[in-house]
């Protein structure tokens, strides 16, 4: 995966290997990177994508070699907050796909506090807990 804003001499890599429904992740040097990645749905943050997220920056955050870790979105928007398009199987009674779940409490600002420094790279939109989430990182920075 390449990124035209990234140093054209700095080697973009896969990190581990490991397969994500809603997110990618990438190592570009020393730096990781999580890229929400739902941009058919402004990468609105379902249980799964919470837990893969947190899935990858317990990852970098246990590997020496990572100095920081940059979060940002795929497509026109960071995120559209929570989706809510699962909300219907309540009142219908229809069964959702199992998602996965974080093993301790959502949005925890402790849970950051403890880990490498954390820069949101915030591309387009942030609503709701799309907006939350950014603010448990460390540097933010805005772009549209």
């Amino acid at each position: 995966m390449t990124d035209s804003r990234l140093d054209p001499n700095l080697a973009t890599e896969d990190y581990d290997g490991t397969e994500y429904d809603t997110i990618q992740v990438e190592r570009v040097g020393r730096v990781g990177i999580v890229r929400y990645n739902r941009p058919d749905v402004l990468n609105a943050m379902n249980q799964t994508m919470y837990a893969e997220w947190i899935e990858a920056y317990d990852k970098f955050n246990a590997d020496p070699s990572i100095g920081a870790v940059i979060t940002t979105g795929n497509g026109r928007a960071y995120s559209a907050g929570a989706d809510v398009g699962g909300f219907e199987s309540t009142f219908t009674g229809a069964k959702m796909a199992p998602q996965k779940k974080a093993d301790h409490a959502p949005f925890d600002p402790w849970y950051m506090a403890d880990g490498k420094p954390a820069i949101a790279a915030v591309n387009g939109v942030a609503i709701g807990i799309g907006f939350t989430s950014i603010l448990w990182h460390d540097i933010i920075l805005a772009s549209t």
